[in-house]
Protein backbone atom coordinates (compact mmCIF):
# COMPACT_ATOMS: atom_id res chain seq x y z
CA UNK A 1 0.00 0.00 0.00
CA UNK A 2 1.17 3.29 -0.63
CA UNK A 3 1.15 6.29 2.17
CA UNK A 4 -1.83 7.55 0.78
CA UNK A 5 -3.68 4.69 1.14
CA UNK A 6 -2.84 4.17 4.22
CA UNK A 7 -2.93 8.20 5.13
CA UNK A 8 -5.70 10.04 3.44
CA UNK A 9 -4.48 12.66 1.07
CA UNK A 10 -2.14 14.98 0.70
CA UNK A 11 -2.86 18.50 1.73
CA UNK A 12 -1.09 21.73 1.64
CA UNK A 13 -0.45 22.44 5.53
CA UNK A 14 0.96 24.97 7.55
CA UNK A 15 3.59 23.20 10.40
CA UNK A 16 4.06 25.21 13.65
CA UNK A 17 7.86 25.15 14.30
CA UNK A 18 6.57 26.67 17.65
CA UNK A 19 6.26 24.87 21.17
CA UNK A 20 4.06 25.39 23.38
CA UNK A 21 4.10 24.81 27.55
CA UNK A 22 3.59 21.03 28.41
CA UNK A 23 4.88 17.44 28.63
CA UNK A 24 6.21 16.05 25.08
CA UNK A 25 7.53 12.92 22.85
CA UNK A 26 9.68 13.61 20.00
CA UNK A 27 9.09 11.40 17.25
CA UNK A 28 12.41 11.28 15.08
CA UNK A 29 12.70 9.14 11.62
CA UNK A 30 10.36 8.10 8.54
CA UNK A 31 7.72 5.63 9.92
CA UNK A 32 4.31 6.90 9.52
CA UNK A 33 2.81 4.31 10.69
CA UNK A 34 4.96 4.12 13.78
CA UNK A 35 3.77 8.02 13.99
CA UNK A 36 0.06 6.74 14.57
CA UNK A 37 0.88 4.23 16.85
CA UNK A 38 2.21 7.18 19.36
CA UNK A 39 -0.61 9.21 18.83
CA UNK A 40 -2.99 6.82 19.13
CA UNK A 41 -1.54 5.85 22.54
CA UNK A 42 -0.94 9.45 23.49
CA UNK A 43 -4.26 10.64 22.20
CA UNK A 44 -6.07 10.65 25.48
CA UNK A 45 -2.78 12.13 27.25
CA UNK A 46 -1.85 15.70 28.01
CA UNK A 47 0.96 14.76 26.20
CA UNK A 48 2.04 16.84 22.76
CA UNK A 49 3.88 14.95 19.82
CA UNK A 50 5.75 16.96 17.72
CA UNK A 51 7.73 15.08 14.51
CA UNK A 52 11.89 15.68 13.91
CA UNK A 53 13.32 15.40 10.93
CA UNK A 54 12.84 16.33 6.44
CA UNK A 55 10.91 13.05 6.65
CA UNK A 56 8.48 13.11 9.03
CA UNK A 57 7.65 16.34 8.50
CA UNK A 58 5.18 15.49 5.65
CA UNK A 59 3.36 13.64 7.85
CA UNK A 60 1.61 16.80 8.90
CA UNK A 61 0.44 16.95 5.41
CA UNK A 62 -1.81 13.64 5.43
CA UNK A 63 -5.48 14.09 6.25
CA UNK A 64 -5.21 11.06 8.45
CA UNK A 65 -2.95 12.74 11.12
CA UNK A 66 -4.92 15.92 11.36
CA UNK A 67 -7.46 14.07 13.15
CA UNK A 68 -4.84 13.67 16.15
CA UNK A 69 -4.69 17.27 18.17
CA UNK A 70 -2.03 15.89 20.34
CA UNK A 71 0.40 16.26 16.97
CA UNK A 72 1.22 20.06 17.53
CA UNK A 73 4.09 20.66 15.36
CA UNK A 74 7.49 20.30 14.21
CA UNK A 75 10.99 20.53 16.23
CA UNK A 76 14.55 20.91 15.29
CA UNK A 77 15.72 21.52 11.63
CA UNK A 78 16.82 18.03 10.42
CA UNK A 79 18.66 15.02 11.03
CA UNK A 80 21.99 16.91 10.84
CA UNK A 81 21.15 18.62 13.88
CA UNK A 82 20.07 15.43 15.84
CA UNK A 83 22.29 16.30 18.65
CA UNK A 84 21.48 19.35 19.46
CA UNK A 85 17.56 19.03 18.68
CA UNK A 86 17.81 15.86 20.87
CA UNK A 87 19.76 17.26 23.57
CA UNK A 88 17.72 20.38 23.97
CA UNK A 89 14.19 18.52 23.78
CA UNK A 90 12.91 18.73 27.27
CA UNK A 91 10.87 15.21 27.36
CA UNK A 92 10.87 11.61 25.40
CA UNK A 93 12.48 10.85 22.13
CA UNK A 94 11.62 7.95 19.93
CA UNK A 95 13.21 7.18 16.53
CA UNK A 96 11.27 5.48 14.26
CA UNK A 97 14.05 4.22 11.81
CA UNK A 98 17.54 3.40 13.19
CA UNK A 99 19.62 6.24 11.73
CA UNK A 100 21.87 8.01 14.11
CA UNK A 101 24.66 6.66 15.84
CA UNK A 102 26.25 7.53 19.68
CA UNK A 103 23.39 9.42 20.53
CA UNK A 104 22.72 7.52 24.06
CA UNK A 105 25.39 9.76 26.53
CA UNK A 106 22.93 12.75 24.92
CA UNK A 107 19.76 11.60 26.26
CA UNK A 108 20.22 8.38 28.47
CA UNK A 109 16.68 6.49 29.35
CA UNK A 110 14.77 9.47 27.45
CA UNK A 111 15.59 7.75 24.08
CA UNK A 112 13.63 4.91 22.68
CA UNK A 113 13.58 2.73 19.58
CA UNK A 114 10.93 0.33 18.26
CA UNK A 115 13.30 -0.67 15.67
CA UNK A 116 14.50 -4.24 16.43
CA UNK A 117 18.37 -3.79 17.01
CA UNK A 118 18.64 -0.45 18.76
CA UNK A 119 21.73 1.68 18.94
CA UNK A 120 23.67 1.47 21.99
CA UNK A 121 22.23 3.07 25.06
CA UNK A 122 18.51 3.04 23.43
CA UNK A 123 15.36 1.50 24.49
CA UNK A 124 13.57 -0.94 22.48
CA UNK A 125 9.79 -0.75 22.57
CA UNK A 126 7.49 -3.47 21.69
CA UNK A 127 5.27 -2.26 18.90
CA UNK A 128 1.96 -3.06 20.81
CA UNK A 129 3.47 -1.43 24.63
CA UNK A 130 4.11 2.74 24.60
CA UNK A 131 4.15 3.13 28.32
CA UNK A 132 7.89 2.84 29.05
CA UNK A 133 7.94 6.24 26.49
CA UNK A 134 4.99 7.70 27.55
CA UNK A 135 5.97 7.06 31.43
CA UNK A 136 9.30 8.75 30.42
CA UNK A 137 7.65 11.55 28.99
CA UNK A 138 5.27 12.49 31.78
CA UNK A 139 8.48 12.11 34.58
CA UNK A 140 10.97 14.69 32.21
CA UNK A 141 11.08 18.64 32.30
CA UNK A 142 8.66 19.24 29.69
CA UNK A 143 8.47 22.65 28.45
CA UNK A 144 8.09 25.15 30.76
CA UNK A 145 7.06 27.82 28.33
CA UNK A 146 6.46 28.02 24.58
CA UNK A 147 8.53 29.37 21.70
CA UNK A 148 6.99 30.86 18.85
CA UNK A 149 9.25 30.04 15.43
CA UNK A 150 7.95 30.67 12.06
CA UNK A 151 5.62 27.95 10.56
CA UNK A 152 6.24 26.18 6.95
CA UNK A 153 3.89 25.33 4.17
CA UNK A 154 4.06 21.63 3.20
CA UNK A 155 2.12 19.55 0.87
CA UNK A 156 -0.10 20.14 -2.22
CA UNK A 157 -2.71 20.05 -4.04
CA UNK A 158 -3.09 17.48 -6.25
CA UNK A 159 -5.70 18.55 -8.84
CA UNK A 160 -3.83 21.51 -9.16
CA UNK A 161 -0.46 19.98 -9.95
CA UNK A 162 -1.73 17.59 -12.81
CA UNK A 163 -3.30 20.86 -13.85
CA UNK A 164 -0.43 22.26 -14.33
CA UNK A 165 1.43 19.14 -15.66
CA UNK A 166 -1.03 19.15 -18.43
CA UNK A 167 -0.71 22.84 -19.14
CA UNK A 168 3.30 21.97 -19.45
CA UNK A 169 2.58 18.81 -21.09
CA UNK A 170 -0.34 18.66 -23.62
Amino acid sequence: NSQKDLFGPIEPTMVSFSSRPGKAILVSGSDFQKLKNILEATKNKEIDVYTHGTEMLMAHAFHEFKKYPNLIGHYGYGMESSQINFSTFPGAIIMTKGTLQRVDFLYRGRLFTLDPIPPMGVLRLKTNDMSPLINSALSAKGFSRGQTRPSVNVGYDENELIKKVKEIIP
